[in-house]
């Protein structure tokens, strides 16, 4: 059944949730530079930090290494 959901979505051309956070890491391996020169966000929040998986974590930490970078807010329960 998730073969035939893969399936569907690439013929689609549509991504899911979980495939977003993968692909922000390719783009990250395959053009580093691109992101350097094109993301222009300064400060990033992030609401319900406490259901950040670690994949998301990684991709914050990457952010941070980008020029325009300045500010990092999370907002979470105990």
């Amino acid at each position: 059944l998730y073969d035939e959901y893969e399936k569907l979505m690439l013929e689609k051309g549509l991504i899911d949730f979980d495939d977003q956070e993968i692909l922000a890491f390719r783009m990250f391996e395959k053009d580093p530079e691109y992101l350097k020169e094109h993301f222009r966000f300064e400060h990033i929040i992030v609401d319900e930090y406490q259901d950040t998986s670690q994949g998301q974590v990684e991709l914050l930490k990457l952010l941070r290494t980008l020029p325009t970078f300045k500010s990092l807010m999370v907002v979470g329960d105990d």
